[in-house]
């Protein structure tokens, strides 16, 4: 029964509750960065859940446009590029069942795109007897800009894409905001965005993300530190750490070290890793939205700040079987 109804529900020319939404007008609709998140009561014995769910575009930054979030945790992102995105639009379908919790539940996707600017999704949650509910994007979620929070400064591509450097300002977070309950002063209601062309599902598996512990950790000197991930991964960098607002983390990464001993954080194919991200009082993660390849990080912080055993390396993949080759 599963799957038969998740199959239904993926195929090409499948109906959507759902409707495209972005910021509305004059709500710093410019800015690339979108905060958006809908919360839902769920009673009865839940026999599947999951999300389909797209935006536009992916095209210049040459990557994802969202990064969801259910109750909290990582739930996937999408979607992929179109062979021609004039024509149609690739979704996600991700399976949530192991996300619900009886009671109140929120969704809440980070949303990163430098034109077209929609998020579409419907979230369908089936039970066991058989009735079915349906919440899509529409007049009853919530959006709001996160610029302050993400402010613009510039790119990683070199020129040749536009994925978006990410300096990070941890004070400007709405903390809680993916999480059920969450008070919402300031939030809009979105504007809703033209139909995207030709919605088709997905025709991969979903990403997957994996914490990775670094092989090694050295101390340069006084706030500076240099992580070994033992090989090359695609993803970024979190850091869980007891902070105190304004000190600044400078994050650098490479794929190889520079002549100095840290991390080569220009590449030679072009992209620039290097970002600052700024941290509030208490304890608090900061994390990258989108993906780089690196092997090396380099960390340069207050000497107070103690990062032993506070980093990991957040790796983004297909689903992989090594005895398979």
């Amino acid at each position: 029964f599963p799957y038969t109804t998740l199959f239904r529900s993926t195929r090409v020319g499948a109906t959507w509750a759902g409707v495209p939404i972005w910021l509305p007008e004059g709500a710093d609709a410019e800015h690339h960065w979108l905060l958006a998140r809908t919360e839902f009561e769920v009673s009865g014995e839940v026999e599947t859940a999951w999300i389909r769910a797209t935006g536009q575009s992916p095209e210049p930054a040459r990557q994802y446009v969202f990064r969801l979030f259910v109750n909290g945790d990582f739930a996937g992102v999408g979607p992929v590029r179109s062979w021609d995105p004039r024509l149609e639009t690739r979704y996600n379908t991700l399976d949530i069942t192991a996300l619900m919790r009886p009671g109140r539940n929120a969704v809440a996707p980070l949303c990163y795109c430098a034109e077209g600017h929609a998020f579409q999704a419907d979230i369908v949650i089936t039970r066991r007897d058989g009735s079915r509910q349906v919440i899509g994007t529409g007049d009853r979620w919530r959006v709001r800009s996160g610029n302050r929070w993400r402010p613009a400064c510039g790119d990683t591509g070199g020129g040749y894409y536009q994925a978006p450097q990410e300096f990070i300002d941890a004070r400007e977070e709405p903390v809680g905001w993916m999480l059920p309950d969450f008070a919402a002063p300031g939030w809009m209601a979105p504007r809703q965005r033209p139909p995207l062309p030709g919605l088709q599902a997905t025709p991969t598996d979903n990403l997957t993300l994996g914490v990775i512990q670094p092989n090694r950790v050295q101390r340069l000197g006084p706030g500076k530190w240099l992580l070994d991930m033992g090989r090359e991964l695609v993803g970024g960098v979190r850091i869980d750490v007891e902070g105190r607002a304004g000190q600044t983390v400078e994050v650098r990464l490479g794929e190889e070290l520079a002549d100095g001993g840290g991390a080569r954080f220009q590449l030679r194919s072009t992209p620039v890793y290097r970002e600052v991200w700024t941290l509030r009082d208490g304890r608090q993660r900061l994390e990258h939205w989108g993906y780089r390849a690196f092997r090396w990080v380099e960390l340069h912080t207050d000497p107070e700040l103690n990062l032993e055993g506070c980093v990991q390396a957040v790796a983004l993949r297909l689903p992989w079987n090594g005895e398979d080759a």
